[in-house]
């Protein structure tokens, strides 16, 4: 490809009026960028976190532009994962991604929706929303410190959804509930201050939306990427 078409949306900026935000991408209105940066809307796990590491975009082959991890494992320490998020949100938000397989297997590839996220240095907190296409869904608490987290779901992990390649997630939180869909269908809810309150532990009622990738396939890979990301106040 020799240009990149530029149609980058300016109505979500660092110096944001009060307006809701809202916020989209294709991921094609900047040239590849490894990490991350589109004008410098992303806080990232491994440039401001440290502890982490932090997504890339690129051409997908496959006439789509995406995000996907820089990570590579197996490694030490596992969830060291590629995670971004956005900056100033209000508390309710929404995210919706679509899914791009890059043709590729996704054994040991997994892609998250984060929700109500904050990174700085040495902490990343929030709730993410764990994509697993061979198996299903978990949403997990990150609580702070590099490999501190809760599975949140119940039994483990949610299977009444499937994935392919163009499958559109959704997930937001409202209040103390996130709620998600896939392809159009309610996954599940999930009260995370109740779960808080029962199983002990944080609850966070900030934070900013975001993505993240976890890579152990022991190569940079975009065989599970996100080729459109929105995320807006709701």
């Amino acid at each position: 490809m020799t240009s990149v078409q530029r149609n980058y949306r300016v109505g979500f900026a660092p110096q944001y009026s009060s307006a809701p935000k809202d916020y989209a991408t294709s991921f094609n209105e900047f040239p590849p960028e490894n990490p991350i940066n589109q004008g410098g809307i992303w806080v990232r796990g491994a440039t401001e976190g440290l502890d982490w590491t932090d997504p890339q975009t690129s051409y997908l082959g496959d006439g789509n532009s995406g995000a996907f991890a820089t990570q590579i494992g197996p490694s030490a320490p596992p969830f060291n994962d590629s995670i971004a998020h956005l900056k100033n949100f209000a508390p309710d938000q929404y995210v919706k991604v679509i899914m791009d397989l890059g043709g590729g297997g996704t054994s040991d590839l997994e892609a998250e929706l984060l929700l109500r996220f904050a990174i700085t240095p040495h902490n990343a907190r929030g709730y993410e929303l764990d994509i697993v296409p061979t198996s299903g869904l978990h949403i997990v608490r990150w609580n702070g410190a590099l490999n501190s987290y809760n599975d949140m779901t119940p039994g483990g992990i949610w299977t009444n959804l499937s994935f392919a390649n163009g499958s559109v997630i959704e997930g937001w939180i409202q209040g103390n509930t996130i709620t998600v869909k896939c392809n159009g269908n309610l996954v599940t809810t999930l009260n995370v201050q109740q779960w808080a309150t029962n199983n002990g532990g944080a609850y966070f009622g900030g934070g900013n939306p975001g993505m993240g990738f976890w890579n152990m396939t022991g190569a940079i890979t975009h065989n599970l990427a996100w080729r459109y990301f929105e995320a807006k106040e709701i």
